[in-house]
């Protein structure tokens, strides 16, 4: 069976729905549908993008330029499903407007979801109509209706907890007991909304509603990566197609971090949190225990944590750990133990602009100091950060003594096209295509999974001595 989504705009919805239902029988497989209603538009582009896994907010499919009475099928038999994905709308009113974007949430179930709506009012509930399994989206709305009201007293009272000097008296161990109360009966209506839902995928997301235990003997010692994790079931692989999954992970992250106890380690606090997290997942299914170290480098990719990837290493290595970034988690670790601050660096080729190599040891004898920016033309961090560049760095002395020498990653015609027409504009550094992309030799000899990464080489001693995250870090590491 093959899963479909249709998007449709009628004009005259009544007289064409009619004959839409009809030619739905000659279709060859079991599909479901979505489109839009009787309040159109004048034409509009369809993205589908989903919430979750590597593909998170990036538009996987798209149907340009659906106009009132036509329909747009979308394939989903590659996608993960039941899962969250996201629908964007660029349309037009009238003929001649520009595109203006609108969006919708959606959970799309194992065989798909047929919705009518209107692009203009895609959250507005009279312009929208679930023709088929539109249950999961019923359920969720109904659950959401009443958590707030029900979550509010048992999150004040955890914050106040939190804040408190924990001590032995009356008060205080009444607060406690009045707390544990209010939890436990909030999560017994939680648990009592999921077990309404049967087998829906909905149901995997009202469990990241749960509170857990938490202990509130002092700053930074409340939260256990065991109790985090164990509202969770996870042994049920579906947990994966949501976002709150990776949402999940990283509050968790982010809490250990800011309740750091004066005095200690921010960058310890934060790898005992990443360890416990997998600690925890191993007891679990081998693709969930395999995502939890997936989100954690992926996290500790993204704010340059290299500390926090280290822990990574023991766990991809089981046989029980099935994480599907288990290669670039072994290649980045692999280049980390290379790439030492104020060590001597390797030497590699680096392509040039006309296709020629030179090696890097010689491109850094031209001056003091030598950024070596890994960047793509299809990345808008990295293009925000080369504009940045171009009016900061540009106005200050250090020009004089610093290089750039920017390398494309881009393996895709369309932004191999688009780098070659910024890099005009860049004159005065030095360019380089990766044709390989990632996999070629020298982004994988740097270990370099996201762009912009930068690296910044010292001439004396060709030695390495940083690798900012961004300008302000940049900046930093370039003054006298």
């Amino acid at each position: 069976m093959q899963n479909i989504i249709s998007y449709h705009l009628s004009a005259r919805p009544v007289i064409f729905l009619s004959a839409f239902i009809i030619s739905c029988l000659w279709l060859p497989v079991r599909a479901q549908f979505l489109s839009v209603t009787p309040r159109t538009v004048h034409a509009t582009d369809i993205s589908l993008i989903p919430l979750f896994g590597d593909s998170a907010m990036r538009t996987v499919e798209r149907a340009t330029r659906v106009m009132a009475g036509q329909t747009a099928l979308f394939d989903l038999s590659a996608y993960p499903l039941p899962g969250e994905y996201l629908i964007r709308y660029d349309y037009a009113a009238r003929e001649g407007d520009h595109p203006y974007p609108s969006e919708q949430y959606l959970i799309i179930g194992r065989d798909g979801l047929s919705i009518r709506l209107n692009p203009m009012y895609p959250m507005t509930t009279d312009s929208v109509v679930i023709e088929r399994d539109g249950g999961e989206l019923a359920a969720l709305a109904a659950f959401q209706a009443g958590l707030q009201e029900r979550r509010s007293p048992v999150l004040s009272m955890q914050q106040w907890l939190m804040t408190e000097a924990p001590s032995g008296k009356s008060y205080y161990r009444s607060s406690l007991r009045e707390y544990e109360r209010r939890r436990h009966e909030y999560n017994a209506w939680v648990r009592s909304a999921m077990q309404l839902q049967g087998d829906r995928f909905v149901k995997r997301l009202m469990q990241f509603s749960l509170v857990p235990a938490q202990s509130f003997r002092g700053a930074g010692q409340g939260l256990k990566a065991s109790g985090h994790l164990s509202v969770l079931d996870l042994q049920d692989t579906l947990l994966l197609n949501t976002r709150s999954f990776a949402d999940h992970l990283q509050s968790f992250i982010r809490q250990a971090f800011e309740g750091a106890l004066p005095g200690q380690d921010r960058d310890s606090v934060m790898i005992a949190a990443a360890s416990g997290l997998l600690e925890a997942a191993s007891a679990g299914h081998p693709r969930v225990y395999g995502a939890v170290a997936d989100q954690l480098f992926s996290l500790f990719t993204r704010i340059g944590f290299d500390a926090g990837i280290s822990v990574l290493g023991a766990h991809v290595s089981k046989p029980g750990c099935r994480a599907t970034k288990k290669e670039a988690i072994t290649r980045k670790l692999a280049a980390m133990g290379r790439l030492q601050i104020g060590a001597p660096l390797f030497d590699i080729d680096i392509p040039g602009i006309d296709g020629r190599s030179r090696s890097l040891s010689s491109l850094v004898a031209a001056k003091p100091q030598t950024l070596l920016l890994f960047w793509s033309a299809g990345c808008q961090h990295c293009l925000d950060l080369i504009e940045g560049m171009k009016t900061r760095l540009s106005r200050s002395a250090l020009t004089s003594k610093l290089q750039v020498i920017a390398l494309s990653i881009d393996d895709a015609a369309i932004y191999q096209q688009r780098w070659k027409e910024i890099i005009q504009t860049l004159p005065e550094w030095q360019h380089g295509l990766c044709q390989e992309g990632p996999k070629s030799p020298v982004a994988r000899a740097f270990g370099v999974l996201a762009t912009p990464t930068m690296f910044l080489i010292d001439r004396d001693g060709f030695r390495l001595t940083g690798m900012p995250a961004d300008l302000e870090a940049l900046q930093i590491l370039l003054k006298p």
